[in-house]
Order: structure tokens, then sequence, then C-alpha cells
């Protein structure tokens, strides 16, 4: 895992977590694109998505859920890196519908029209 002081220092506390595709749960990868919101077929109904930008700095690990609410028109949403309580944003950031993951422009955490972002996301039912 290499030398830096982040991932592989002495006397540090580390988690590490490993997720897989299966059939109630998808790992991928996206970017941005300019043509709007981004439509992903899962295979099931997401209740829990965890998304992450990886360039640039990275981001914030973006946690929602159906227990607190993904709804359209806005929905609650935890950073795992904060000590803060969730965010009540009214920023309408993923929707699910059926079998689809829609990721809209409202939250750069979690997606953007700028075609040089690039994602992670885990999603389970």
């Amino acid at each position: 895992i290499g030398q830096d002081g982040v991932i592989n220092g002495s006397s540090r506390t580390y988690l590490a977590m490993l997720f897989a595709s299966t059939a109630v749960s998808k790992v991928g990868y996206y970017s941005g694109h300019s043509s709007g919101n981004l439509d992903i077929d899962l295979g099931f109904t997401a209740r829990f998505v965890l998304i992450r930008k990886v360039n640039d700095g990275g981001g914030q690990w973006t946690v929602f859920d159906s227990v607190r609410g993904i709804n359209p028109g806005g929905e609650p949403w935890l950073a795992l890196e904060s000590t803060d309580a969730q965010s009540n944003s009214n920023t309408d950031a993923i929707d699910v519908s059926g079998n689809t993951l829609t990721l809209n422009t409202g939250n750069s955490n979690v997606f953007s029209t700028d075609t040089s972002k690039k994602y992670i996301y885990y999603c389970h039912a």
C-alpha cells in the first residue's frame, strides 16, 4: 500500500472495507458528463448508496439510505468523514426508481456536468 503516512503510518488506526457486485449489491464508477443527470441500471432497488469523488483532491464519502429517505426533490445524507449530523439539504442529489439510480447535478460530491470528474459508488438493496 505504499509508504505514505496517510495510508501506512505506524501507531495509526485504519479501516479497510472491500465491496463486490452481487445480485443485491453493485460496485462501479462513472464520470461526469455535460448532458445532465445520469441513470445507472442496478438490477435491484437501492436502499443504501455510498458515493465518493476520486479525483481533484477527492470528496466526501457521501451516504444516502432509505431509512433517512431517498426522495425526489431532496434527501438527507451523511458524510462519513465528518462528525456533523446528517445534512438536511434540499438538494435533489439522487433518485431511485425501480432498478434505476439517477444521479442529479445538484451535489458535486455525487455528480458533475464536468466530464473530468470521476466517482466510485457502492449500492445495496
